[in-house]
């Protein structure tokens, strides 16, 4: 290995070396998988290797058993082998277990790299080492989806120490690792309990328990009573407008609303949503078509704007017309506005429009909230993100392709009532404790990434020979490379002893014909696909269809329904 192409000095009785020196075979899984089925043997992609698992529940694609025999040909995965993703999410690897679930195979996504006399495991986390993960970085190659060439992964640099280091290195990265996974099992349960007690704040909010001893010592305002006056208030304020003739919106003097007293809280009432609050939803407006998004004017937000916490963001919205934004006076954006999801996989997702940046209105996944004299809005947005609310949400979703929430399910809701003065407090006591709850979750996050950043500082450690101690053998890098060397050569004609000795191989081997060889043996038409499998070309499907290209005036293409079979061209 060259000195440039060195990434660091290593310790005394280390070597450099390139990965296609080290191992006994590095290649790729299917460039073209063989069909779906339903059940079958496993062909793994790169969405199925996670650092250290391979995962067989994620999408898994199945294939025959016929077509696993035909890809295994090639790749005979073996337990102690390592699985390295080079295509799209580059980089992630895992080991082959010694006890094998399920036999597989892998798709172009992922390399197969078998060990030589180098454990597995140390091949698995210098891969997940930084230096290895920038490299790779560096060299992956393509536009739409980028990805690393295999001839270029076997001359990537590898740090070679001797074999009993680099036992003792993967002993002490695993030890270091369990003890970082214990440490972020313990966070994640800390995050679970978090979530517990935010659903047991809002909980107990809604029964009064948080505002118990604020009650006792301010004596609020009976909340029966000011439904009673906010009934006679609406109620004169229809019957002014109806005496002075004046178009009446029914919204506006909603006063035959059903309320009561609360059993066991004096100062509360109990009441049906319907008629205290006033919904507003996009009715009766059609779509709007691709070209009448502009470039500025009011904004048009969908559930993204509700993705982040209790404040509606406009950073996602799309801008529209004045126009269009005129047609739908109510569903015009103003401060305070509680926004529901009510459509899709965000249903019963909650925002409230504590800023408006200029004008603003909603697409047909949203309700407009507005709790009028009757709520304070942060008391009706906590209503509607708490326990009750949301699940009368999952219970009266319907439609089985799109979830859907009907306006009529939100006014049946039947809920306790304080007064105006005891939900602004209620606010209060909700917020100083999620204030907590978002301080402990932030330091959660933080030891998170704090834990990954120090699994990259002890592999970066492991692999220039700072977490262990230097070997005190004899043996040194260079000494273990000669003896790889033998290895592979051993190895390698073994292999070809294996082949001579074994009809199946010597099949295989001589079954390396051209197209023209391929449909000259065949008594009938073959599908591309057949003559490609058939053919010298089954493992480079680009030097298939340029072998095609050269010989196309000698071939006949012959439609069968939906599928093209190949013959060759007799002369008359």
């Amino acid at each position: 290995m060259s000195k440039d192409n060195k990434i660091f000095e290593l310790p005394t009785g280390w070597a450099w070396s390139i990965l296609g020196d080290i191992t006994l075979k590095v290649t790729d899984g299917s460039h073209n998988p063989p069909n779906k089925e339903v059940f079958g043997i496993p062909m793994l992609s790169a969405k199925n290797i996670n650092n250290g698992n391979i995962d067989f529940n994620n999408g898994v694609r199945y294939i025959t058993e016929e077509a696993f025999h035909q890809e295994n040909e090639r790749t005979n995965i073996e337990a102690g082998d390592v699985l390295l993703t080079i295509v799209a999410s580059i980089g992630r690897s895992a080991i082959v277990p010694e006890i094998i679930k399920e036999k597989f195979t892998i798709q172009r996504s992922v390399a197969l790299v078998k060990p030589c006399v180098i454990p597995g495991k140390y091949l698995m986390y210098a891969f997940q080492a930084p230096f290895f993960q920038k490299i790779m970085e560096h060299e992956a190659k393509g536009t739409a989806q980028k990805g690393v060439y295999l001839g270029t992964l076997k001359s990537l640099p590898i740090p070679i120490p001797p074999l009993n280091e680099q036992y003792q290195i993967v002993e002490k990265l695993e030890e270091i690792f369990s003890e970082i996974q214990e440490a972020n099992q313990s966070l994640e349960k800390a995050k679970k309990i978090l979530s517990v007690y935010e659903y047991v704040v809002l909980k107990l909010a809604f029964e009064g328990e948080l505002t118990k001893e604020w009650r006792n010592e301010n004596h609020p305002n009976s909340a029966f009573q000011f439904l009673s006056d906010l009934a006679v208030e609406r109620k004169s304020k229809y019957d002014m407008a109806v005496s002075r003739k004046t178009k009446v919106k029914s919204k506006d003097f909603n006063y035959d609303f059903d309320f009561s007293a609360h059993k066991e809280i004096n100062s509360w009432a109990v009441a049906k949503l319907d008629k205290l609050i006033y919904i507003a939803a996009r009715v009766g407006w059609k779509g709007l078509k691709r070209e009448e998004y502009t470039s500025s004017g009011p904004l048009f937000l969908s559930v993204h704007s509700l993705n982040h916490g209790k404040t509606v963001k406009f950073d996602e919205a799309f801008n529209i017309s004045e126009d269009r934004y005129a047609e739908s006076p109510e569903i015009m954006l103003t401060l305070n506005d509680i926004l529901l999801c009510k459509d899709g996989a965000g249903i019963g997702k909650v925002s409230i429009v504590k800023h408006l940046p200029t004008k603003a209105t909603i697409n047909s996944s949203l309700l407009i909230v507005r709790g009028g004299t009757a709520f304070d809005p942060d008391f009706l947005y906590y209503l509607f993100k708490g326990p009750e609310m949301q699940r009368l949400v999952n219970d009266r979703i319907s439609g089985s392709s799109i979830p859907h929430l009907f306006q009529k399910d939100i006014k049946e809701f039947i809920l306790n009532v304080p007064s105006i003065e005891e939900q602004k407090q209620i606010v209060q006591e909700i917020e100083s404790r999620f204030t907590v709850i978002e301080n402990l979750q932030n330091a959660i996050s933080e030891n998170r990434s704090r834990s990954e950043i120090l699994k990259q500082v002890v592999l970066n450690n492991a692999f220039s020979g700072k977490l262990t101690k230097q070997d005190n053998t004899n043996e040194i890098g260079s000494d273990l490379l000669d003896k790889i060397k033998e290895e592979k050569k051993k190895y390698l004609k073994n292999q070809k002893e294996l082949a001579k000795s074994n009809p199946k191989t010597i099949r295989v081997m001589e079954e390396k014909k051209s197209i023209i060889q391929v449909l000259e043996s065949s008594v009938a038409p073959l599908s591309a696909k057949e003559v490609w499998l058939q053919s010298k070309h089954k493992d480079d499907i680009e030097s298939f269809y340029s072998e095609l290209r050269e010989i196309q005036d000698k071939i006949i293409e012959i439609k069968k329904d939906t599928e093209s079979l190949l013959s060759l061209r007799h002369e008359n």
